[in-house]
C-alpha cells in the first residue's frame, strides 16, 4: 500500500511539474478568394509554458508565386491551456500573391528558448507552421498569366524643377513622379514608363522606395519616387507623355488608373553670342593648312552611331534585368532591417521612453542575433528590468537611462564566445 501511495505521489508530482509543450496557432484574416496583388495577412501565435527565455526567431517564408514579409510589430499574449499558464507572441506575415492559383504556407520552423520548468535554465523550443492554404484570382479584366498590379488605391504626384515654357536648346528639365499605394509595399509598386520624344534625350536616376508607417509602427503603404531628366536637342514644341499606373479597385471590382498628366514644353533656339570680336582674315598659308586638316566628320558619325547602339543595348539589358534588380533591392532592405544596429536602436528608443516591456522585448531580440559581451553593469540592469517586470515591483521605478548606458557599453566591449552567460540570446534567470 505504501508503495502504491508513493507511486501515486510521484505521478502527481510529475504531472504538476512536467513541462507542457509549446503551441503554434495560425489564421488568415478575411475570407477568400483573394485577388492577385492583394495583401493577405497571416497571423501566427507561438505559446509556451511559463515564459520565453529568448526572442522568437521567425523564419523567412518562401512561397512560389508570392512575396512574404514580416511586419515590424509583434503582440504579447497570454492564455491558459489545460489549466496551465502560457505566454505567447503573435506576429503577422504580409503575403502578396503575384498570380492566380492556390498557395500553401511552407512547413517553416519557428525556434526560440523558453522556461519549460520554473527555476531552471531555458531550453530550446521549436514549432512548425501549419500548412494553411488560400486561393487568389486575377482582378477583372486582367489577362491570364499576367503579373498582378496593386490592389489598393494608387495616387501620383508630379513636379518639375523649372518652367517648361521657357527652355532653349541644350537645356535640361527634371521631372519627379511620386507614386503612393495604400497597403502595398514600395517594392510592389510598378515602375512608371518614361518615353523620350524625338529630339529629346532622357536620363533616369535610381528610384527611392519607402514603406510608410505610423508613429506606432503600423504599416500604411508604399511610396516610390522616380526622377528623370530630359535634354532638348532642337527647338520647337514637345509633349512629354503622361505617366499612368494601373490599379484594381476591389470595392467597385474595376480597373482604374492613376495618371500624371502630359507636359507641354516649348523650346526656343539657343541665342548665338554677339559680343565676341570677329577674328582677322587668315593668311593664304593658314587657309591652306585649315583645308588640309578638315574636321573628321566621318569619324564623329561613326562614334555617335556606336554610342547610340550601346545606349539601346543598355536600355534593353536594364529592362531584362529589372525584376531581379528589384528583388536584389528588396533583399538589401530586408538585410538592413535585420542588422544589429537596427535592433540596438530599438532598445535605445524604448529606454528613452522608459518603456520597460518594450526595452525587454527589444533587448531579447538584439541578444539573440549576436554574441553578447556580458558586463557587470549590463547584468545588473537586466536583473533590475526583470524584477520590475516580473516580481510585482512598479514598472515606473525602472530607469531606462541607466539601462541604455550599460547596454551601449556592452555593445562596445569585446564579444564573448558561446560559453558566455548571455550567449545565443539567453537571459539570466530572475533572482529570487
Amino acid at each position: 500500500m505504501s508503495r502504491f501511495i508513493g507511486l501515486l505521489f510521484a505521478l502527481l508530482f510529475c504531472a504538476a511539474h512536467g513541462a507542457g509543450k509549446p503551441v503554434i496557432r495560425a489564421s488568415i484574416e478575411g475570407k477568400g478568394p483573394y485577388l492577385a496583388g492583394q495583401q493577405v495577412k497571416v497571423n501566427v501565435t507561438v505559446l509556451v509554458p511559463n515564459f520565453f527565455g529568448s526572442s522568437v526567431n521567425w523564419p523567412t517564408l518562401e512561397i512560389p508565386g508570392a512575396t512574404a514579409t514580416l511586419s515590424d510589430r509583434s503582440l504579447n499574449v497570454n492564455d491558459t491551456i489545460a489549466g496551465e499558464s502560457y505566454a505567447g507572441v503573435q506576429q503577422t506575415y504580409l503575403v502578396v500573391p503575384q498570380r492566380d492559383g492556390e498557395f500553401t504556407l511552407p512547413a517553416a520552423k519557428v525556434v526560440f528558448k523558453y522556461a519549460a520548468e520554473p527555476g531552471k535554465a531555458p531550453v530550446p523550443g521549436e514549432v512548425t507552421l501549419p500548412p494553411l492554404k488560400f486561393t487568389a484570382r486575377l482582378p477583372a479584366g486582367a489577362a491570364a498569366g499576367s503579373s498582378a498590379g496593386p490592389v489598393a488605391r494608387v495616387t501620383i504626384r508630379q513636379t518639375l524643377d523649372r518652367d517648361a515654357l521657357g527652355l532653349k536648346t541644350g537645356d535640361a528639365l527634371t521631372r519627379m513622379i511620386e507614386t503612393n499605394a495604400e497597403k502595398t509595399q514600395a517594392m510592389m509598386i510598378p515602375p512608371p514608363e518614361f518615353v523620350a520624344p524625338a529630339g529629346v534625350h532622357l536620363y533616369r536616376k535610381d528610384p527611392v522606395l519607402t514603406d510608410v508607417k505610423t508613429d506606432r509602427g503600423d504599416f500604411v503603404g508604399g511610396r516610390r519616387v522616380d526622377r528623370v531628366t530630359y535634354i532638348f536637342d532642337k527647338a520647337g514644341d514637345v509633349t512629354l507623355p503622361a505617366i499612368e499606373v494601373a490599379w484594381f479597385n476591389a470595392a467597385t471590382n474595376k480597373q482604374e488608373k492613376a495618371v500624371a498628366p502630359e507636359i507641354k514644353v516649348s523650346v526656343a533656339a539657343g541665342a548665338a553670342s554677339s559680343s565676341s570680336i570677329a577674328p582677322e582674315a587668315p593668311s593664304p598659308g593658314v587657309a591652306k593648312a585649315a583645308t588640309t586638316h578638315s574636321f573628321p566628320w566621318k569619324l564623329v558619325l561613326a562614334i555617335v552611331s556606336v554610342l547610340a547602339i550601346t545606349v539601346a543595348a543598355v536600355r534593353w539589358l536594364l529592362r531584362f534585368l529589372s525584376p531581379p534588380l528589384r528583388s536584389w533591392i528588396a533583399e538589401r532592405q530586408r538585410r538592413h532591417a535585420e542588422s544589429e544596429p537596427v535592433y540596438a536602436a530599438r532598445v535605445g528608443d524604448a529606454c528613452r521612453r522608459n518603456d520597460a516591456a518594450g526595452a525587454y522585448r527589444a533587448f531579447i531580440a538584439w541578444s539573440n542575433r549576436r554574441d553578447v559581451a556580458v558586463t557587470d553593469a549590463l547584468r545588473a540592469e537586466v536583473d533590475r528590468l526583470e524584477k520590475a517586470l516580473f516580481s510585482g515591483m512598479p514598472v515606473q521605478r525602472w530607469n531606462g537611462g541607466a539601462f541604455a548606458t550599460a547596454f551601449e557599453s556592452a555593445r562596445k566591449a569585446p564579444r564573448l564566445g558561446r560559453d558566455g552567460p548571455l550567449a545565443q540570446g539567453a537571459l539570466p534567470l530572475l533572482n529570487p
